[in-house]
């Protein structure tokens, strides 16, 4: 996924919570990922989560990143071990085995 692709998709999901009286965010980010997308990723954030935002490394996945807000119970994975798992669920063993090698 693309540092462009990352914030998109970050902002939509942050828009949702900046209306639910979230008040920052945190991204974890992939080693790989961490230096080129950080300034995009704040950038993208609605104002109220500006102020109270941090983007950190992440350790355990190679790539994506993880996102939680202030002030809610939600902590959303987008990274590529979650996303090999949901992919899996709906793919067949062989197929799967080859998503997880």
């Amino acid at each position: 996924m693309t540092p462009e692709a990352m914030a998109g998709l970050i902002a939509q999901i942050a828009g949702q919570f900046a209306q639910n009286a979230a008040s920052g965010a945190e991204v974890i980010l992939s080693v790989r990922e961490r230096e080129e997308a950080a300034q995009k990723l704040i950038g993208c954030l609605p104002d109220v989560l500006k102020k109270n935002a941090s983007v950190r490394l992440g350790r355990g996945f190679a790539a994506g990143f993880k996102i939680g807000f202030n002030n809610s119970e939600v902590f959303l994975d987008f990274s590529d071990e979650a996303l090999a798992d949901v992919i899996c669920e709906f793919v067949g063993p062989k197929l799967a085995a080859v998503i997880k090698a």
